[in-house]
């Protein structure tokens, strides 16, 4: 006979998946992006030779900016890697977790939990280090745009970029913490969802 799944334990599940299969795939796209941190900046130094459009200051003035992000990326690096090994590693347990819900595993219930209790970790860890880490590079691009008042030709347009990009980075920021706060709400229902004695029940424990 096939058991009933109560609504709540079925959103469990879904969402958990859809966390688990993002952060999943998210982690390991971060770990290769760090990984190849120095390409990629290699890159960027070509690609200011053809953004500057000729003008020595401007592609100057790019050059210093890249060099100071590269700098503030280098001293996050580490705090930045081990995040997201263990947002891989939670997410993979929680996917695993899902997984074997999914399934009426009786090992379902305790997977999951620890995935959810790993990811309040990562999340709540990675998110103030992510917070801390893009000031810093905010604070790069600010003097960066300042920099460009200097040029006469640009002096207009540094402001209204310097507009864009502050609202830009405090919209990004706003979103990113209002997400880690939905995903922390969710694991924190889904930890004591699960432990009520009827959903244990149903995974066949005591």
């Amino acid at each position: 006979m096939q058991k009933k799944r109560p609504g709540a334990l079925t959103a469990i599940v879904v969402v958990g998946l859809i966390l688990g299969s993002l952060g999943t795939c998210g982690g390991l796209t971060s770990i290769v992006s760090l990984a190849l941190q120095d390409q990629m900046q290699a890159f960027s130094r070509q690609m200011a030779e053809v953004s500057s459009q000729g003008n020595p200051s401007v592609y100057e003035q790019q050059i210093a900016m890249q060099e100071r992000m590269n700098a503030v990326s280098e001293e996050w690096k580490p705090a930045l890697f081990s995040h997201q090994i263990v947002n891989l590693l939670a997410s993979f347990v929680l996917l695993a977790g899902g997984i074997l819900l999914l399934k009426w595993k009786p090992s379902g219930p305790m997977i999951f939990t620890a995935g959810a209790l790993a990811s309040i970790l990562a999340d709540g860890a990675g998110g103030v280090i992510t917070v801390l880490y893009q000031l810093e590079i905010s604070t790069v691009l600010q003097e960066y745009m300042t920099g460009l008042a200097s040029d006469p030709a640009l002096a207009g347009a540094e402001r209204s970029m310097s507009a864009i990009g502050t609202a830009s980075t405090r919209a990004g920021m706003f979103f990113g913490v209002a997400w880690v706060a939905v995903k922390l709400g969710f694991y924190g229902y889904g930890i004591v969802t699960l432990r009520k004695p009827a959903v244990r029940a149903l995974f066949g424990a005591e």
